[in-house]
């Protein structure tokens, strides 16, 4: 689970402010350049949005459950929510511990990789 907003939420947000707020204040020669780049933002982020959202790590993570002896309820998919809820029962045995945070650091970095990657570099 990518948190939210994701590329396609931010996109359209940035894509209004600049419709909503900035194109107004532009002098005219500069208004056909903003409508070319609210036009590409618009683009993107339908290609975004038709794009199919593979799960992140979900793999990862059921191998993690399956090794610390979690039952997986075929009704539950695998997923970071389902994660989050493993851990808040403290389901994951004390001697997996090591293995469920590499797995979140891993998540961590890939969430930050797309995000912030500035941050990892530093």
């Amino acid at each position: 689970m990518i948190n939210q907003p994701d590329g396609f939420d931010l996109l359209e947000t940035a894509r209004r402010a600049l419709l909503d707020t900035i194109l107004p204040g532009l002098p005219a020669e500069k208004t056909y350049t903003a409508l070319m780049i609210a036009n590409a933002m618009g683009i993107a982020s339908r290609e975004l949005q038709a794009l199919p959202k593979p799960p992140l790590h979900n793999e990862s993570i059921a191998a993690l459950l399956g090794m610390a002896g979690v039952a997986l309820d075929d009704n539950e998919p695998v997923s970071e929510s389902f994660l989050a809820t493993i851990i808040r029962q403290q389901a994951i045995p004390q001697e997996h511990e090591r293995a469920l945070r590499a797995l979140l650091l891993a998540l961590t970095h890939d969430k930050l990789r797309i995000s912030n990657p500035k941050y990892l570099s530093s």
